[in-house]
């Protein structure tokens, strides 16, 4: 009976870890998705999330107020590399600023 307590125990504690790992990396992905929306659109600009999805990887949406401008919804994924990639409602992705001088970039505009 004790070694079933203490197994009981142990999952309980394993369970919560891998719960807490994964909304460190959900808040950390929130973090760097707002601040990325605040270096395309501006300091001045209101940003929150309104939902969260997770069907292979973690998806973010938001939703973004400039000032002076139209609110829009935008999706935030984590790209394989590690880096954050970004679109709006109709698919079309967003430039980043470390983006906006590479040459993939170029090549399109």
């Amino acid at each position: 009976m004790k070694n079933v307590t203490a197994s009981l125990a142990m999952g309980l504690v394993l369970a919560t870890t891998s719960a807490a790992h994964a909304g460190s990396e959900q808040g950390q992905q929130v973090a760097e998705c707002k601040t990325q929306l605040t270096a395309v659109y501006g300091a001045d600009t209101h940003v929150r999330v309104i939902g969260k999805a997770s069907v292979r990887e973690p998806v973010m949406t938001f939703s973004v107020h400039p000032r002076g401008e139209r609110h829009l919804r935008v999706s935030c994924t984590r790209t394989p590399d590690g880096g954050i990639s970004m679109m709006d409602r109709y698919g079309i992705a967003l430039a980043m600023p470390e983006q906006q001088g590479s040459k993939v970039l170029g090549e399109l505009f």
